[in-house]
């Protein structure tokens, strides 16, 4: 669960499309561009579906019916600020349960090239004691997160 959410948090920060203005004034003086990566983004259920089916399809796995209701059923947003940080909120179903379950994230975001490096450092209102730090791709206004941590499939983030 915890590379997932890191994950989540990877994607939505990827897919941002570059924006800013200067200044046109007769001052010297010019408007700050503000980074493509501010915004809120969200997880792509479609593309995740898609992946996990076709994954299934290849190779079975044990419990791959109940990860792909799982995805089918997540909900997952992230908005990122200009300031640096981020804020991540994810839902989905408990996988023992099914009853809905809820995280979230905050942390700090840094944009170098395509390449974008979230860090975890508070989860659920509490300090994380041992933050995460992932990367991820960001192209074409998609922020790709690799598949990882056992999981069949990339994360991708579109910015909402």
């Amino acid at each position: 669960m915890k590379k997932l959410w890191i994950a989540f948090a990877l994607m939505a920060c990827l897919s941002f499309a570059a924006c800013g203005e200067s200044s046109d004034g007769g001052g010297d003086s010019a408007e700050e561009a503000v980074s493509p990566m501010v915004g809120t983004w969200v997880f792509d259920t479609d593309t995740a579906v898609a992946a996990i089916e076709k994954k299934l399809a290849e190779d079975p796995v044990p419990m791959g019916g109940m990860m792909l209701d799982i995805v089918k059923s997540m909900k997952a947003e992230m908005v990122i600020s200009e300031d640096g940080t981020f804020t991540a909120d994810m839902k989905m179903p408990d996988p023992m349960t099914g009853e809905s379950k809820s995280e979230t994230a905050r942390g700090t975001w840094k944009l170098d090239g395509d390449q974008i490096t979230i860090t975890t450092t508070e989860k659920n209102g509490k300090v994380d004691e041992n933050p995460d730090t992932q990367s991820a791709t960001v192209k074409d206004g998609v922020i790709t997160v690799p598949a990882q941590g056992g999981s069949p499939f990339e994360m991708v983030f579109r910015k909402k």
